[in-house]
């Protein structure tokens, strides 16, 4: 794990502070920033405000170097003695731990924003086929669905004139529609659904473009065309004494396919091979004189003196 840290800049060997102690001291630069480093790391493990209970001697004896040269560093104006204490200034701005939290913070948000930016073309990607997905029919396809049905007039020979449809409405509404794309399918589903006397009204959200959950489960089970077929059949379910709903029709639609729920509720059919009710007791069947628990054990235990 890191241990205790403190911020450095990439030019501190190039600042004009430290070229200046290199001037006063003639010390070599790398000796000058090395030094300073030591100072500045014994500080943030010795002090929480930057003030040190120290002399220029004792930090010599512990960063390097002599009295002359913290003089030289106090002349630049990093570092005030004032008697037996020893001020860093810029200590609240570098060294504290209010500096060393902003810090992280501010690499905590650059690792962000790099990793915000390569992820931006996935994202991008992801939401153009999220837009395309939910998106509505275009103009073209609404006016192609919103065809109007052609009247044509055509004479008779007595001198009417009778209508004549050119092209359905709907074609989607067909019973033999099937398609590739689940919503084309809910589409023709819900006008047929709509168009059936025996469904209930659907619910606002089962209006919209994109099929409910249930009817995504259907297609996906490739049943989208038999379940259409038998919304055609549900008008001759008398069983139903109230509108089907959604839901219902989705569980039992397999039965309505093969005639089933044709019946009125509670009604019986008669078949050809039932027998009327007996009009008497076979002697075989008919059912013994009731005896009184005095008589059952005296017949009891006579037959088991038989025995």
């Amino acid at each position: 794990m890191a241990g205790e840290w403190i911020p450095i800049d990439c030019n501190l060997g190039t600042k004009p502070e430290v070229m200046e102690i290199v001037g006063l001291t003639g010390q070599p630069v790398e000796v000058v920033g090395w030094r300073l480093i030591q100072l500045w790391s014994w500080a943030a493990m010795n002090t929480a405000d930057g003030v040190l209970r120290t002399t220029p001697a004792t930090i010599g004896m512990v960063c390097g170097g002599d009295e002359s040269f913290w003089q030289a560093v106090a002349e630049v104006g990093w570092l005030t003695f004032d008697g037996k204490t020893c001020t860093i200034a810029g200590w609240d701005k570098r060294f504290s731990k209010a500096a060393k939290a902003r810090a992280n913070a501010a690499k905590r948000q650059d690792s962000f924003r790099k990793s915000r930016q390569s992820n931006a073309a996935p994202l991008r990607e992801r939401d153009d086929s999220v837009v395309v997905r939910n998106a509505g029919p275009s103009p073209e396809e609404r006016r192609g669905e919103k065809k109007t049905e052609e009247i044509t007039l055509t004479p008779t020979s007595n001198g009417c004139t009778t209508k004549a449809s050119s092209q359905p409405i709907a074609a989607s509404a067909s019973s033999d529609f099937v398609s590739d794309d689940p919503r084309e399918c809910w589409e023709a589903f819900r006008d047929a659904w709509t168009a059936c006397k025996r469904a209930a009204p659907l619910g606002t959200a089962l209006n919209a473009i994109d099929p409910p959950r249930a009817y995504l489960d259907l297609w996906r089970a490739g049943d989208a065309k038999a379940a259409l077929a038998a919304l055609g059949q549900l008008g001759e379910c008398r069983f139903f004494e109230k509108p089907i709903s959604l839901s219902q029709f989705l569980n039992v639609w397999p039965k309505i396919e093969t005639g089933g729920y044709r019946e009125r509720k509670g009604s019986t059919s008669s078949k050809a091979d039932d027998k009327p009710p007996p009009e008497r007791w076979l002697d075989n069947y008919q059912p013994s004189n009731y005896r009184r628990p005095r008589e059952v054990m005296e017949l009891a235990s006579k037959m088991k003196r038989a025995e």
